[in-house]
This record gives structure tokens, C-alpha cells and sequence, in this order.
């Protein structure tokens, strides 16, 4: 009876990374999924529910990468229905949106119940300019609605009265892919918007009304830039140059398995953590996390370091001294860095005797005498 695309969370114009290349990226899955699933497929109509914008104020490319997209369907009279998300609320201030604009110029059907403090119906059929429901000539009515947020509950109580009064006639905003009872459908965002959602299934539907059923496929295979998520997990033990290597190893291992194809300049998201046995600052992030981009090639690399120095506890006799406790202070300290740890007593008992010289009042220079032959001690 019936074929349209499905499509949800297109965010044209998304600048997180603040990356000209990424940001084309949802343009052309964009571009990609129409030519697949609607032009080639033949489809019905095409159905976007929300976020067609990552702004609700945009720049003129991401206008432009918006009207090329539409203008292809209505070149091959695909229309176009549409629904607003929270990325495409009017800008404050302002009467109107871009989905409004848009709609103006003919290049989609913008689906939005009427105001009824105005004293419009909550439901009117479009004509031709506004509408909060269409009946299509392939004989499916499609309903609008606003991006209600947190007030959905009470929306829907308003809107499912209002739906039933309807002539007789042939979402929850989430970016994650998901069915329910075989009649509600999300086909989550087109590309994933962050680290977090590259496990996300994701797509568009293309969806065949029957007379006696619906069959939704989602669909993945168009341009999507790849997403890997990589975890090193340091257990204390390692050295400052021992961490720096292990997580090049894992680099080049996700490479040798075609995890992570240099060719395809991928998003790529290497998460370090668990517990150093060094002073946590002592790794020179921005060089790792250079060195392993130019290795992957990708187009974003994330390095998260999320790691806890190693903390040591040794216990005390309940009538132990000053002298034992600070010994036992200065122990813990140096046990937990791996470059100390060796020589832990003798260097606690060099550093109770420091400060015990600073305590009698000696001069700069016997002090900087006896660090000097701690250090030249330790390098010995």
C-alpha cells in the first residue's frame, strides 16, 4: 500500500571538535541514506522526525546542505513530511523557524498542532502552507507534533483525544535505535553525535504498509564514518614509559585486526584508567595522544586519562612514636611511585633527617648538599 523513509536526528551543521570534515559527515550520511533508501527505493514520501538542525540558529552551508538534500527528492516528487526536534525550536526571539523556512519554500510539509490559546483546532489538515495532519494519496495520514520534552506525558493526554476526533481517513527524543510492538519505530540518529553512542544502533527505516502489516528494515548501509572505543586499564606497576608503550601496542593491535583502517580516517576514543604508580602528571598526554592520531590517522582522537595514583597504607601501633608515623607518612608516599619505591626506608629515614636539619636552623646550601647526595645516592 505504502513506502516511505523513516529518518530521525539528521543534526545538519554539527561542529563538535569544532571539525569542518565532521561536520560534512552528516551532511553526506545525509545525502547518502536519501539516494540509497528513498530515491532509488521509490519510496512514497520520507519522514523526518526531528533535528533536521544541530542549531536552531544556522550558518548558510548548513542552509545550503539542507536545500540541496530536499530539492533532490522534489526533483523526483518525494515529499517530504517533517516534524520539529529541540535542535529545531525557533531561536529566541524570533517567530519562526528554518524549518518553518523551508516549509515556505515548498521543500517540506512541517506537521505542527494548532495553538489552540489562538483558538485553532489541535488537529487541522494541511493546506498546503500549515497543517498538523496530512491524508497522502497512497492512503496514510500522517500526524505532527512539537518536541514537548519533559511535558510529553501531558501532551500526549491532550493529543490522543484530539486524534480520536479526527475525521475517519484511509517520539521520545533519543538518538538510539529501538522498537516496540512492532508499531513504533525509532531509527536513531543518522550519525552517532558522540563517543557514547557508537554502540548505538543506528539508521534510517524504510518501512512497506501492508494491509494487514507493517515491515520496518532499518537500514545501515550508507556513509557513516566508524567510531572505536579502546581501554587500557594500568594496574600500578607500570612505569611512566611502560604506560606510553602499552597504549601504542593497543593502537597498533586494533590496527593489525582492522579495528581501527587508518584509510578510512576514523573517530577514535582511547580510554586510560585504573592506577599509576607515578605522579599521574608525569605522562605527557598531548604528545601520547598525538603520536597515537598520526598512528591511527583518524580524523578525531580522543585520549580520556582517568587514572588514580596508587595509595598505600601501612599500619600503625596504636602507641607508635612521631618518628615512627612520619617515617610510616614518608614510606607510603614513596612505596606508591615506582621510581622510589626500592629505596623507600633509606630515602623516608634521608627525609626525616631533612627535616630535622631545617628544624635546627641549617643553611641552604647544607641542604641543597644533602638532597644532592640522596639523588646521587639513587642514581648510584
Amino acid at each position: 500500500m505504502a513506502r516511505f523513509l523513516h529518518l530521525a536526528d539528521i543534526h545538519l551543521g554539527f561542529d563538535r571538535y569544532d571539525n569542518k570534515e565532521r561536520t560534512h559527515d552528516f551532511f553526506q550520511a545525509f545525502q547518502d541514506a536519501l539516494e540509497r533508501y528513498a530515491v532509488q527505493e521509490q519510496v512514497d514520501f520520507v519522514l523526518l522526525v526531528g533535528d533536521l538542525f544541530e542549531h536552531r540558529n544556522i550558518q548558510p552551508a548548513t542552509l545550503n546542505q539542507a536545500q540541496f538534500c530536499l530539492r533532490m527528492l522534489q526533483e523526483v516528487g518525494i515529499p517530504v513530511l517533517a516534524i520539529e526536534g529541540n535542535h529545531d525550536n525557533r531561536p529566541y526571539g524570533t517567530k519562526t523557524s528554518w524549518l518553518r523556512y523551508l516549509a515556505d519554500w515548498g521543500l517540506l510539509i512541517l506537521l505542527e498542532p494548532g495553538d489552540t490559546t489562538a483558538g485553532e483546532e489541535l488537529y487541522f489538515p494541511w493546506d498546503g502552507h500549515r497543517g498538523s495532519y496530512i491524508d497522502l494519496d497512497c492512503g496514510v495520514r500522517v500526524l505532527g507534533s512539537y518536541w514537548y520534552g519533559a511535558s510529553a506525558p501531558n501532551a500526549i493526554a491532550q493529543l490522543a483525544p484530539a486524534i480520536q476526533a479526527l475525521p475517519p481517513t484511509p517520539h521520545p527524543h533519543i538518538h538510539k535505535n529501538y522498537e516496540l510492538e512492532g508499531w513504533i519505530f525509532n531509527p536513531g540518529s543518522i550519525e552517532a553525535n558522540s563517543m557514547e553512542e557508537s554502540s548505538f544502533a543506528r539508521g534510517v527505516y524504510l518501512v512497506d504498509i501492508q494491509k494487514d502489516k507493517i515491515q520496518a528494515e532499518l537500514k545501515q548501509d550508507y556513509y557513516q564514518r566508524s567510531l572505536i572505543r579502546l581501554r587500557l586499564t594500568a594496574k600500578g606497576s607500570e612505569s611512566v614509559e611502560e604506560l606510553k608503550q602499552g597504549a601504542i601496542a593497543l593502537m597498533q593491535q586494533a590496527i593489525a585486526q582492522k579495528r581501527v583502517i587508518p584509510a578510512e580516517k576514523p573517530i577514535v576514543e582511547l580510554r586510560l584508567e585504573g592506577q599509576v604508580g607515578f605522579d599521574r602528571l608525569e605522562l605527557d598526554v598531548k604528545s601520547l595522544q598525538q603520536e597515537l592520531q598520526e598512528m591511527s590517522n583518524a580524523l578525531i582522537f580522543l585520549l580520556k586519562y582517568d587514572v588514580d595514583t596508587v595509595a598505600y597504607a601501612s599500619p600503625l601501633a596504636d602507641d607508635a612514636n612521631r618518628r615512627q608515623i612520619e617515617q610510616e607518612v614518608f614510606m607510603d608516599m614513596l612505596a606508591a611511585h615506582n621510581t622510589y619505591k626500592k629505596r623507600a626506608l633509606e630515602l623516608a629515614q634521608g627525609l626525616i633527617e631533612l627535616k630535622d636539619w631545617q628544624l635546627e636552623g641549617r643553611s641552604e646550601e647544607e641542604l641543597y648538599q644533602f638532597v644532592q647526595s640522596l639523588l646521587i645516592s639513587e642514581e648510584a
